[in-house]
């Protein structure tokens, strides 16, 4: 892993409550990260400009928004997502 796959796996997990991820990070897979994610279980969203049949099964029930997405919809999504993470009780 190089460039940016290395910088994103750098970051301290108790700094951020979700995560959106691009697949194709400048042309490196993002699965590394994806995979990381899970192993702490850190909720993400992927954003990507792939079908979901370029997604590996074990990532089939993440979230995928598929560029171009609506922001303000995307937004909504992620916040949902940070609010079951804070109120697990009050997530739909």
């Amino acid at each position: 892993m190089i460039g940016p796959v290395i910088d994103a796996m750098s970051v301290q997990h108790d700094g951020f409550d979700v995560a959106a991820v691009d697949i194709n990070l400048r042309g490196r897979s993002a699965f590394p990260i994806a995979d990381e994610l899970m192993r702490v279980g850190k909720p993400f969203i992927f954003t990507t400009g792939y079908g979901a049949e370029n997604i590996p099964d074990r990532f089939q029930h993440v979230r995928r928004w598929e560029i171009p997405y609506d922001l303000e919809e995307f937004t909504a999504d992620v916040a949902e997502l940070c609010r079951s993470q804070l109120h697990p009780l009050l997530a739909v």
